[in-house]
């Protein structure tokens, strides 16, 4: 309950955090997924 009325008094400073969660899902968190790749076995027949 308190953290409703927390989220609705400060709902604006909330606001302004999703961009910056977007921002490092886009641009920290996504990309990890890029480099796993360096790190397999690679074969021309098989693929990744």
């Amino acid at each position: 309950m308190k953290l409703l009325k927390d989220l609705a008094r400060h709902k604006y400073i909330y606001l302004m955090l999703i961009p910056v969660i977007v921002y490092y899902v886009i641009f920290l968190y996504l990309p990890m997924y890029g480099l796993q790749i360096a790190f397999k076995d690679f074969s021309p027949v098989k693929g990744i």
